[in-house]
């Protein structure tokens, strides 16, 4: 069994109203009782009438994440997975859109990213060499500037 903390998973983005029935299945099996009590369903349409995304919290998540990011990602859906550190890891959080190639994911301390002693260096050197345009694109990318935040969610007609 891995190491096990808080987690906690937002959704969000375009879903066409003919999938609703299987993200509220998605959510069902990893938050629910997997009895398909409907609960799920009510409340992705109430987030979405609402114009806000879907957050839910693990207490015991395993290694921080949860098991249906891929699927999230193959119904097209954004996502961002925060969590806090284990014993094995660190802190830091996940995030998805749809036409990324996988999640970015960022080690954070308090909430704030971390970046690496390496790309801090590599940034340093790139200045000293006058290449600070590249130098701001390498420090963006590490920080994930170049991520549009969550969209709320949204049932659209297929």
């Amino acid at each position: 069994m891995g190491d096990r903390t808080w987690a906690q998973l937002e959704i969000g983005g375009d879903i066409a109203r003919d999938r609703v029935g299987d993200l509220a299945a998605l959510l069902d099996e990893e938050f629910g009782r997997g009895n398909g009590d409907g609960v799920f369903a009510e409340r992705i349409e109430a987030a979405a009438a609402a114009g806000e995304y879907v957050s839910y919290e693990d207490w015991e998540a395993e290694c921080g994440r949860f098991s249906i990011e891929a699927e999230l990602r193959a119904l097209g859906l954004s996502y961002d997975v925060r969590w806090n550190s284990g014993v094995e890891f660190s802190e830091g959080e996940d995030r998805f859109r749809p036409g990324m190639d996988a999640a970015r994911g960022f080690q954070t301390n308090g909430g704030e990213v971390v970046v690496s002693g390496d790309m801090a260096v590599r940034a340093i050197e790139m200045i000293e060499q006058g290449n600070c345009g590249d130098a701001l694109g390498l420090l963006r990318h590490a920080l994930g500037k170049d991520v549009v935040g969550l969209p709320p969610l949204r049932i659209v007609e297929a």
